[in-house]
């Protein structure tokens, strides 16, 4: 099964939506709209915080991130392993897969946090098992997945009730997006499916590291080229909010009764000639924001959307400076969340001249031509 693994880059928007009580609250995104912006501009409180010493080279690529009170923890799952680092980004446990223990995971499809017991669970299909730690690697327990054939490349959970992308299939019968599962003691079993696919992406396995949200033990989802974002529960999704992207934007009658695409080079240019709001991803929820991430097929470029809860206003934002900081940058997509704060990738790049500037660092062989610090900025975005 071929995997694709997109870590999306971060665009300035206002506008307005009405959002009555008792009905799905509408986002309003500008498709051709993707500025920069100057990140004082729109946040109250930033807050760089450094992974490591610079220029180490631990993490070789970091997939998922994850904040809790006192930690960050971050997944590299090309190298099966779990960093647990202080607020002050000093490397403090690891987590790594051991051959032939039944404690430990030997591949990990995905990971996720749990905020109500402070645990890591990391989900290894190969096993069809979940295994439970603490950030500090201490094993806690592991559940087995009962019903492996309907859980796909990532998860989620709220409570006892799991959430997974459905296994891409041919047959015409299986028309979910998702499955939902239920843990009773240490099984994980198969409830129902839940969320229409739309035919045209039905067989693609395009899987991103964050289209499942968690908030105060709702689970969400934002499925691929939907319009909608839906709350996920046993016995009904629902729709939550309605992405508004404009007539010539809109997910048509045309569009949703197109025939499943052979590979992703034809999913690229059928999002392209329908001018689609397309790879949805990096969904996060807080009490006062939703933000996701998405790409706009004919730009080709990617943007982060903050929608208010409280005014019905949205931000976007393909890429963040600094007015304080002219070398700072960050173009990627929100990694993170913790209370009111979101966390985006802001790397440092240093060049390396090898004790002599004229000197032309691709004559040193492999040798790297920068000093890459890994960086995490924090922000607060102001009241709208």
């Amino acid at each position: 099964m071929k995997y694709l693994a997109l870590l999306l880059p971060v665009v300035f928007f206002v506008s307005c939506s009405k959002t009555d009580a008792g009905k799905v609250s509408k986002i309003t995104v500008n498709l051709l709209d993707t500025p920069t912006v100057f990140i004082e501009d729109v946040a109250q409180d930033v807050v760089n915080v450094n992974l490591g010493p610079p220029g180490d080279t631990t993490m070789k690529y970091p997939t998922h991130f994850f904040v809790s009170d006192n930690e960050i923890i971050v997944v590299d799952k090309f190298q099966s392993a779990i960093y647990t680092f202080d607020k002050k980004g000093v490397l403090k446990h690891k987590i790594k897969s051991v051959a032939k223990r039944e404690d430990s995971f030997q591949q990990i499809t995905d990971v996720l946090f749990d905020e109500a017991t402070n645990t890591i669970e990391v989900l290894d299909l190969s096993a069809s098992k979940i295994f439970t730690y603490k950030p500090d690697g201490h094993f806690v327990k592991k559940l087995n997945i009962v019903d492996p054939i309907h859980f796909g490349l990532s998860f989620a959970k709220a409570g006892n009730v799991y959430a997974s992308l459905a296994r891409r299939s041919n047959n015409p019968k299986q028309s979910n997006s998702i499955s939902v599962f239920k843990q009773t003691d240490d099984m994980v079993s198969y409830a129902t499916p839940a969320v229409p696919a739309i035919p045209l992406v039905k067989t693609l396995d395009i899987a991103f590291s964050h289209q499942f949200e968690n908030h105060k033990g709702s689970l969400y989802y934002f499925p691929l080229l939907d319009d909608k974002i839906y709350e996920i529960g046993l016995d009904k999704s629902t729709p939550a909010y309605q992405i508004n992207v404009g007539d010539e934007h809109k997910l048509t009658k045309q569009i949703r009764e197109e025939p499943p695409v052979k590979d992703h080079f034809q999913y690229w240019k059928k999002v392209a000639d329908y001018k689609l709001l397309c790879d949805n991803s990096s969904l996060f929820i807080t009490d006062n924001w939703v933000s996701f991430n998405y790409r706009y097929g004919p730009k080709n470029r990617f943007c982060n959307v903050f929608y208010s809860k409280k005014t019905g206003k949205t931000i976007q934002v393909s890429e963040f400076k600094s007015r304080k900081d002219t070398a700072f940058t960050s173009k990627y997509n929100i990694l993170a969340k913790h209370g009111d704060y979101f966390v985006a990738a802001s790397p440092t790049f240093k060049r390396l001249d090898f004790g002599n500037p004229l000197i032309i660092p691709v004559a040193h062989g492999k040798q790297p031509q920068y000093e890459t610090t890994f960086r995490l900025t924090f922000f607060k975005l102001k009241a709208m």
